[in-house]
């Protein structure tokens, strides 16, 4: 399952150079904080922190003179997921999608910080707040979808290994 979910993020990584933007919040939905978030969410954290590390890096080869930023964000999103092991139920969606929301807002507001050390500024206008929080809510709203086709291709190749299911 490890090796699907990090062909899919290349597949998503290369998708998101040409998806649309979406209407109503004129923002494009930010997919791969979904990959970060299933595989904390159902995996072992050391393979968990695998997948982020692997999702992060797949993401930096596609960036110009960013290498390791979006591996860093990725750690950083699966490291907070995991340390609210303890808080949340895994298997009820709405918990399922605030840790969702939290680790996209998490993510793209330490690599927008990272973007302003590298400029040398440190202005956050309004639309950058609008861009986050759009991008969050979108793979918030979005998240459920994906988990449950996540868990049926689980399911389908491995029949024995059940993840920690959200469709009860």
């Amino acid at each position: 399952m490890v090796q699907f979910l990090l062909i899919f993020g290349l597949l998503l990584v290369v998708f998101q150079m040409f998806m649309p933007e979406v209407g109503l919040i004129h923002t494009r939905p930010f997919l791969l904080p979904i990959l970060v978030a299933y595989s904390a969410l159902r995996f072992t954290p050391v393979r968990a922190l695998g997948v982020a590390v692997g999702l992060g890096l797949f993401l930096d080869l596609f960036s110009a003179g960013r290498l390791g930023v979006s591996a860093l964000c990725c750690i950083l999103m699966t490291l907070f997921i995991l340390s609210q092991m303890g808080d949340f139920k895994f298997d009820y969606i709405p918990h399922v999608m605030f840790l969702t929301l939290l680790g996209t807002f998490l993510y793209l507001t330490i690599d927008y910080l990272f973007f302003c050390i590298q400029v040398q500024t440190w202005r956050w206008y309004p639309k950058i707040w609008e861009e986050i929080l759009g991008k969050s809510l979108l793979d918030t709203v979005l998240c459920v979808p994906f988990f449950w086709l996540f868990d049926v291709v689980n399911k389908a190749f491995l029949p024995g290994k059940e993840p920690r299911s959200l469709m009860r």
